[in-house]
This record gives structure tokens, sequence and C-alpha cells, in this order.
């Protein structure tokens, strides 16, 4: 079966095989994302670890989400991995009860600066730059007039 969504707005046509290619290609990423940063997941990733997919119907994109069976998911969009989240996660919360580990200060512990230090060593070990992720410590805005349209 083919679903063509909105043709001409920039979107392709799903096939089986297109999304086929892109599960294998995020259970490929996941799994070496997880063996370079020690994500406790079971690798290689198969398709009996998969509780969800979702698949970019955007033009010249190949990427999606993963959610696997223990509720560790991935966004793979442009070419990078978007996001990986391990719960407990905030916003996957279905409560207005908020536990307190959800609180934190103003002030961040020394604990809390390992813990940045050590996220900003994975984003080098998985091979990104500091300054691709905005992750130098500091944001420099950019004026509108600089912007490339």
């Amino acid at each position: 079966m083919n679903i063509e969504l909105c043709a001409g707005y920039g979107l392709v046509k799903l096939t089986p095989a297109f999304t086929n290619a892109v599960a294998s290609m995020l259970m490929s990423v996941m799994t070496d994302t997880a063996t370079r940063l020690d994500i406790p997941i079971e690798t290689p990733v198969t398709p009996a670890h998969v509780r969800g997919f979702s698949v970019d119907q955007q033009y010249r994109e190949a990427g999606g989400a993963l959610v696997l069976t223990n509720n560790i998911g991935m966004a793979f969009q442009h070419g990078y991995i978007e996001s990986v989240r391990i719960p407990p996660v905030y916003f996957d919360l279905q409560t207005t009860d908020f536990p307190e580990e959800y609180y934190g200060t103003n002030h961040m512990s020394a604990e809390d600066a390992v813990a940045m230090a050590m996220a900003r060593a994975s984003i080098l070990k998985i091979g990104h730059s500091l300054e691709d992720t905005f992750a130098r410590g500091f944001w420099v805005p950019v004026s509108p007039s600089a912007w490339s349209h």
C-alpha cells in the first residue's frame, strides 16, 4: 500500500520499502549511540526491541523516532541525533502530582557541574562539536538581519 500525503508540498510518498529503510537506519543509529554513550539497552537494537516508530515525511529527509520496549527513545532529524530520552522524563508524566525529583534550585551543585561536563564529553564522544550543539556554556543571540533567507 502506498500513502501519498500532500503531494507537491514537500512531503514524500510513504511506501513499505521507505519506512522499513528508515526504521533499519534508526535502529543502527540507536545501536551506535547506545554503545558510545553506555546507554543501558540490549544491542544491537532489533525490531523485537521496538515499541513505537514514526518516520519523518519531509522531502529529502530520512529521519524519525524510535521508542524501545523499555521506554528509552531517540529522535533522528537533519542528519543528527535530535534527542535521546531515558526514563523518567518529566514531559512523559501523566499526572499533575509532580514528584520532588523534578524540582531544582537556581544554583548548580558540584554533582550538576560534573553531570554537565559528562554531557559535554558525551556530545564530543558521538562526533559533534560543542559549538554545533550550543553546549559551550553560553549562547550568543544573532539579530534577525543576520539570518539568511
